[in-house]
């Protein structure tokens, strides 16, 4: 359930092209479309103004549900990159995310030929505290 949508035009030499990228939409827990991402056993990492109940943070998908065991494997973008700012000011190392993050595909409009494109994903593995 990936979409793009038009973020404008940009030129390669003098290829004139338009750019689509992922929206922000795509990751966002609290829209109805995306409910189906969500799951009861989800855990709890964040408050619920940043992780809706059931659902994951902005940002990422839980990739290792539909595996046996369901480890906490989760999808995102490169420094978590469209996800609330309190995700990466957790870590160490992480730096800001910002447009340089983005997927995107750049068409040139009249032969529909991809000139550019750049995609780049972080595997997350979610840890839980333990009872101690």
């Amino acid at each position: 359930s990936v979409y793009l949508d038009y973020d404008g035009m940009v030129t390669h030499g003098r290829i004139p092209s338009y750019r689509f990228v992922i929206p922000s939409t795509v990751y966002n827990p609290f829209l109805p479309e995306n409910k189906g991402f969500c799951s009861r056993e989800t855990p709890r990492y964040f408050s619920n103004d940043i992780q809706p109940e059931g659902c994951l943070p902005a940002g990422m998908f839980d990739i290792g549900r539909t595996k046996i065991g369901s480890p906490h494997i989760y999808l995102s973008g490169v420094h978590f990159y469209q996800s609330p700012p309190q995700i990466y000011q957790n870590f160490t190392g992480f730096r800001h995310p910002d447009n340089s993050d983005a997927t995107y595909i750049d068409i040139e409009p009249y032969t529909g030929v991809v000139v550019s494109a750049f995609g780049a994903s972080q595997i997350n593995i979610g840890m839980i505290s333990g009872n101690s």
